[in-house]
């Protein structure tokens, strides 16, 4: 299956909108009939280009949650269908935290990633 030119605008779009989201829940959203692997290998570039970043969740073994980085934000709020959606706060502005018992948590950004206002 072919990928759609529009993946990568509707992923980051999605991601602005629900904060994190595993690759599986974005394939299940934007294309239910493709392969798990199809959305991995549509994130990659995202990724390469600085819009997504990844974090293994904790306590899901080594399932792998997406984020968008600041430039990403800032993009993504430019786009048409996005005016007037409020800029989620990003999962590195917003302390994680651990079940009592389990030792601190600490969310670490990508070295990348830069601590300015996404523009939103």
């Amino acid at each position: 299956m072919a990928t759609p030119p529009e993946i990568d605008h509707q992923v980051v779009a999605a991601l602005y909108q629900f904060r994190m989201t595993t690759a599986e829940q974005l394939r299940v959203l934007h294309t239910p009939d493709s392969k798990p692997e199809l959305m991995r290998r549509r994130l990659r570039p995202l990724k390469d280009e600085g819009l997504v970043e990844e974090v293994v969740l904790p306590q899901a073994g080594r399932l792998r949650a997406w984020y968008l980085t600041e430039r990403g934000a800032r993009i993504a709020s430019r786009f048409p269908e996005l005016e007037g959606v409020a800029c989620p706060p990003l999962p590195w502005s917003t302390p994680v935290s651990a079940p009592p018992g389990s030792g601190s948590a600490t969310f670490r950004p990508s070295p990348t990633a830069t601590r300015s206002s996404p523009g939103c």
